[in-house]
């Protein structure tokens, strides 16, 4: 069988367009596999951002007053006993989420500092204000009224929507 020269300029173009074919082909895929990758990290990305938002919702809320003093009060307390046990509570709070700055905004984590200090301000400062022989009732009830006065006492709302805001922004 004789093979002419067009024959052989066929070939060589089917050849080519099948190594340009194959070529692509492993492109794509392999395209496709670093975008499939990307979006697992990102995916990945936004569960660990959710998870420290859960976090810190939950350091929100029991850093509230009444959170705080449900858990710490103990009976036969006095002032300055209950004053150390929420202020211990609230930096042991505190401490313990530390990490959970690396995945929010700076905005988020300066708001739960802030809420973290004004709570731990106003305890000191009500605490300041009872005679020494007060009990840790007499204190807790001064927080609770301060707290339930209608004033904006604390930032624990402020803070949770902030975080409600930003998990909004995340999953929107």
């Amino acid at each position: 069988m004789v093979v002419t020269p067009t024959v052989q300029i066929l070939s060589g173009i089917i050849a080519f367009l099948i190594a340009a074919f194959a070529y692509y082909l492993f492109w794509a895929q392999r395209k496709f596999a670093e975008l499939e990758a990307d979006k697992l990290k990102r995916d990945d990305q936004i569960k660990m951002k959710l998870a420290a938002y859960e976090r810190l919702t939950l350091l929100a809320e029991r850093s509230k007053l009444e959170s705080l003093i449900s858990r710490t009060a103990r009976p036969g307390m006095d002032a300055a006993a209950m004053r150390k046990a929420l202020l211990d509570a609230i930096r042991e709070e505190y401490e313990y989420n530390l990490t959970q700055q690396l995945y929010v905004t700076p905005e988020v984590w300066n708001a739960l500092t802030r809420m973290k200090d004004q709570n731990m301000y106003i305890i000191n400062q009500v605490a300041g204000l009872l005679p020494p022989e007060a009990t840790a009732t007499d204190l807790n009830k001064q927080l609770l009224q301060l707290q339930n006065s209608g004033e904006n006492t604390t930032l624990n709302v402020v803070v949770l929507d902030a975080i409600q805001h930003e998990v909004r922004q995340l999953i929107g």
